[in-house]
C-alpha cells in the first residue's frame, strides 16, 4: 500500500482501483492484483543485491516480475469482465500470457544493459559472460580504455536468442484473443510489435552500441505512431477478421 501511495499519489491509479472494488467482482480483480504484486515483491527481493547467475534465474525473475501479470492479473480482468458468443466468461492461456509477459520484460533488459549496470543492476546472467572478462570491464571498458568486443556480442546474441524464443507463443497468446475483444489485442499487439521491432534493432546496430548505452540503438528511430495505427487497423478493421491470418504469417516472418 504504501508503494501504491508513494507512485501514484492520489491520482487516477487509485481512483480506478477505489472504483474498480465497488464493481462486481471487484474484490476478485483486487486480489488477482494483490497477487501480482506480491509475486513481483517476492521476484525483486530474491535477486536484490546479487547478480542473476543462470538463464535459469534470469527465466524466474521474469517469471514473478512480468510472467504473472499477464496469467494472474490480465487473464484475470478478461475472465471476470468478458463473455464468450454463449455468456461464459472467456478463458485465455495462462502459459501463453506468462511467455508474452516474459517477452516483455526480457526485451527491456536486452536494451537497457548500461543503465542497469549504471543504477546497479545485473539482469544479464553470469553465466553467459566469458570467464576471462570481469563483468565491470565488460561494462566499463569505454571509460578505462580495455576492449572486450567478443565478450559483449556474445552477451548479446545470448539475450536476444534467449528473448526471442518466447515471440511465437506472445504471438500465440493474442490469436488466442477473441476478435471482438479488438481493444485488449490492440492493447497486446503494441507492445508484441514494439518489442520485436526493437530487438530487430538491437542486432543491427551491435554490440558496441547496445552496451554503450547510444539511444540511437536501443530505441526505434521511426517512433510508435505507425505501429499504433498498423494494431489499431489490423485489429478493428472488418471486425479483426484479417488479424488471425496475419499474426500466423508474423509468427513465422516477423
Amino acid at each position: 500500500k504504501r508503494i501504491f501511495l508513494k507512485h501514484f499519489g492520489k491520482g487516477v491509479v487509485l481512483r480506478n482501483l477505489y472504483e474498480i472494488g465497488r464493481e462486481e467482482n471487484g474484490r476478485e480483480i483486487k486480489e488477482a492484483i494483490d497477487y501480482c504484486i506480491q509475486g513481483m515483491a517476492h521476484g525483486m527481493t530474491k535477486f536484490l543485491g546479487r547478480p542473476i547467475q543462470t538463464k535459469e534465474e534470469l527465466k524466474e525473475y521474469c517469471y514473478h516480475v512480468a510472467g504473472r501479470i499477464g496469467s494472474g492479473f490480465l487473464n484475470k480482468i478478461v475472465e471476470l469482465r468478458d463473455k464468450d458468443e454463449t455468456g461464459k466468461p472467456i478463458i485465455l492461456m495462462g502459459d501463453w500470457a506468462e511467455k508474452f509477459g516474459e517477452y516483455l520484460q526480457e526485451t527491456n533488459m536486452a536494451k537497457n544493459p548500461y543503465p542497469d549496470y549504471k543504477e546497479g543492476r545485473r539482469f544479464l546472467p553470469d553465466e553467459w559472460r566469458r570467464r576471462d572478462v570481469a563483468f565491470e570491464t565488460m561494462m566499463d571498458t569505454y571509460e578505462r580504455g580495455g576492449n572486450p568486443e567478443d565478450a559483449r556480442k556474445k552477451m548479446l546474441e545470448k539475450i536476444l536468442d534467449f528473448t526471442e524464443k518466447n515471440f511465437r507463443d506472445s504471438v500465440e497468446y493474442i490469436k488466442s484473443i477473441p476478435p471482438h475483444l479488438s481493444g485488449y489485442r490492440v492493447f497486446c499487439l503494441i507492445p508484441l510489435i514494439t518489442a520485436q521491432k526493437t530487438l530487430e534493432h538491437l542486432r543491427a546496430s551491435g554490440a558496441e552500441k547496445v552496451f554503450s548505452g547510444d539511444e540511437s540503438a536501443t530505441k526505434i528511430q521511426y517512433g510508435l505512431k505507425n505501429i499504433l495505427e498498423f494494431s489499431y487497423n489490423i485489429a478493428c478493421s472488418e471486425e479483426g477478421k484479417n488479424a488471425d491470418d496475419w499474426l500466423s504469417y508474423y509468427k513465422n516472418y516477423p
